[in-house]
């Protein structure tokens, strides 16, 4: 079952979720995929939130989704009457979208009685793998590594690609580091590839390419869930 951070006493506590004094009840019903990854950070929260109208990336009300798989219904209270969309997404420290992996609209939303119910037409990919590919692979990296012929250092990162071709994989370029060692991101040369100038000697410096601090985060994130993966098999 799918659960919110939430207590009987009525109280949503502020380590996980912010409300507003007054607005409306929301609930989705979906089934998410891969949650319990992102119980790792304590930069990076996993969440139901709340976003206005003005297109402010900062979610006026959220809560954390601390469940890892399973179907059930997320709620959330005291939406603001004039919010725009309930999103599950990551939010930063400060309530800041970093990514969102579904998006509801409010308006003509079904409402019973105080409710408003939504619900996903099919399954949410919330794990970390899905995130940076969707948002470093995909669009940053797979023009050259992509599903052609020849993708640069025999590496595609196209979807369903990316884990086989990282996770353990002897790099060309440098075969006493793993592409990804699980674990280990300063071990791993695609991490060091994007964030230090370990590849300006190469033909094309990557660290150029993710520039982004959250990114880079993220996916220091996933190598060392990659770790806590293979303790727990």
């Amino acid at each position: 079952m799918m659960l919110t951070a939430g207590c009987d006493d009525g109280r949503i506590y502020p380590t996980d979720s912010t409300v507003a004094t007054d607005g409306l009840n929301v609930t989705v019903d979906c089934e998410i995929i891969g949650a319990s990854g992102w119980n790792l950070s304590s930069d990076y929260h996993l969440a139901l939130a709340a976003f206005g109208t003005d297109g402010s990336r900062y979610a006026t009300v959220s809560s954390n989704i601390n469940a890892s798989n399973g179907s059930g219904r997320l709620a959330l209270s005291s939406v603001p009457q004039e919010s725009a969309t309930i999103e599950v997404c990551v939010l930063d420290r400060l309530r800041k979208r970093v990514i969102s992996f579904a998006s509801f609209e409010l308006a003509g939303a079904p409402v019973e009685g105080d409710t408003v119910r939504l619900s996903a037409a099919s399954p949410i990919e919330a794990d970390l793998l899905s995130a940076l590919q969707s948002n470093v692979f995909t669009p940053t990296c797979s023009a050259c590594h992509g599903g052609g012929a020849l993708p640069a250092a025999s590496l595609s990162l196209m979807p369903g690609q990316t884990l086989g071709m990282l996770v353990g994989v002897d790099s060309h370029l440098n075969p006493a580091m793993k592409r990804v060692a699980p674990g280990l991101p300063d071990s791993s040369l695609l991490y060091r590839a994007l964030t230090t100038d370990l590849s300006a000697s190469w033909a094309y410096d990557h660290s150029v390419e993710v520039v982004d601090n959250d990114m880079r985060a993220l996916l220091r994130l996933w190598i060392e869930s990659l770790g806590s993966e293979l303790t727990k098999k």
